[in-house]
């Protein structure tokens, strides 16, 4: 790109044969175009603030000395940092200033730029880039400081000029501060510093607080047979322990860059992918599920609770889209998250009751991380509410610490899978229970031995290898 104030041959040239076309169809002559073109200049500086009083000498001077700069749309005209070296009007276009990646104001036809350097003698103190094509006139700092030594009459448009860019600067600063109260309002609760930071950050930051459709992957956690606790505990101990429990849980989805939705008694709706969107937002949900149940082995070792109730809890990870936004009413606002995603997130929790593991995920989270977590297939399942079969994954670890028992463990599996799929159920029922002796702890394992050995007496009609459980609930 050229340097600022330099002129742009390609974008000078468009621009006058346009003008010479119009003066030529209106039938005026060279000399009548150019007489044209320098009234033009003239009008365009008498309508500024600076030049408003200026003698009509004074302006066919400046215009004279004026060159013409032209910008394609998103080039820059000058830095923030920048050495203040020329005045810059507005001809035709829309200018954008900047503050780092803040919006401050728009510079339109008559507005002048870049006089703050000029006149206290300093570098650029803001960005400014073009928005759409546009065209200025420029007046060097020579120029512009000669004017100002012969002619000390224009101080007074000089002074009017920097009053309304304060008074502009002080109207946006407002409203940003103003916007920036209601962002941390919508997500202090909901995400962790760090996050809110980058999103007080944001050019587009407005935009988040709007319905916008996003692609995440929601969590839901929630507490084993809390029902059953509720009525083995005083409700005072009940109500400690699960305050220890939740505010344990919100450390960590915070800590792994999560958004907090929501809590549904003893559940939890999580989100990660809103209001920013990451890299491997479906990897950070599967680390933060996993620093979950640990958080819970903690705390049932050393947590208030007492000994004799443990908790245990399951987790469901599910990716698709979403629309997020600001929602409630007048005097309850929350940011939140809305779709079927929710639904197949709370299905898949349920389902880690039947197969008696800590954490499962959706296809379509399996699908999002791909080969950086060891993921096996256990089961194809028909949740509640859904029309098509959702495929259900655990994870055994990284690739680069699977072990070979951990290798073992997949390649057996979806041996006796494909079995138990092809509708051979006691074979499938010998592979099944052969791996839950040699990994007792394995619950798909014992839970699809104990189903092949149902189904050996009574096999399902028209089987398709889609179970189709009793009972599981749905948002």
């Amino acid at each position: 790109m050229p340097a600022a104030g330099q002129r742009y041959p390609g974008h000078e040239r468009a621009w006058a044969e346009a003008l010479d076309h119009a003066g030529e169809q209106a039938g005026f002559t060279p000399v009548e175009r150019q007489s044209m073109d320098s009234a033009r200049r003239v009008e365009l500086l008498r309508s500024t603030l600076f030049f408003r009083n200026a003698e009509e000498q004074l302006l066919d001077n400046l215009a004279r000395a004026c060159d013409e700069v032209f910008l394609d749309a998103g080039e820059v005209l000058f830095e923030c940092g920048d050495p203040g070296d020329a005045l810059y009007v507005v001809d035709d276009g829309v200018l954008e200033i900047f503050i780092g990646e803040t919006l401050l104001d728009e510079s339109r036809r008559g507005e002048c730029l870049g006089e703050m350097a000029l006149v206290t003698d300093e570098t650029r103190s803001a960005s400014i880039r073009a928005r759409e094509p546009s065209r200025l006139l420029r007046l060097s700092r020579a120029v512009f400081v000669e004017t100002l030594e012969r002619n000390p009459g224009i101080a007074w448009g000089i002074i009017q000029e920097l009053a309304a860019k304060v008074k502009s600067s002080i109207r946006v600063r407002v409203d940003q501060h103003q916007f920036a109260l209601r962002l941390e309002e919508a997500f202090a609760r909901s995400v962790s510093h760090s996050v809110l930071e980058q999103i007080l950050g944001t050019r587009n930051a407005g935009e988040l607080l709007q319905g916008k459709t996003q692609v995440v992957t929601s969590l839901f956690a929630n507490v084993r047979a809390f029902k059953s606790l509720s009525e083995r505990v005083e409700p005072e101990e009940l109500i400690q322990t699960l305050n220890e429990y939740l505010t344990g849980m919100v450390e960590v989805i915070l800590d792994n860059g999560g958004t907090l939705d929501r809590f549904m008694g003893d559940g939890i709706l999580a989100h990660f992918g809103v209001p920013l969107t990451g890299e491997k937002d479906a990897l950070r949900a599967v680390r933060c599920a996993t620093q979950m149940r640990e958080r819970v082995k903690e705390l049932n070792e050393f947590g208030t609770w007492l000994p004799q109730h443990p908790l245990k809890v399951g987790v469901g990870l599910a990716t698709g889209t979403v629309v997020a936004g600001y929602i409630g009413s007048g005097s309850r606002m929350d940011y939140t998250a809305i779709g079927d995603v929710v639904n197949v997130a709370s299905g898949v929790e349920g389902l880690t009751k039947i197969y008696r593991c800590g954490i499962l995920m959706c296809d379509m989270t399996a699908r999002a991380i791909g080969s950086d977590l060891l993921l096996r297939e256990v089961d194809r399942v028909l949740i509640r509410g859904r029309g098509r079969p959702t495929h259900a994954f655990d994870f055994l670890g990284r690739p680069e610490d699977a072990t070979p028992e951990a290798i073992r463990l997949m390649s057996d599996y979806r041996s006796a899978f494909a079995l138990y799929a092809a509708g051979r159920f006691q074979e499938a029922a010998v592979q099944f229970s052969r791996l839950a002796e040699m990994f007792p702890d394995d619950g798909p394992s014992h839970a699809l031995a104990d189903r092949c050995r149902r189904y050996e007496v009574s096999p399902p009609p028209d089987w398709d290898c889609v179970f189709r459980p009793e009972g599981l609930f749905h948002l």
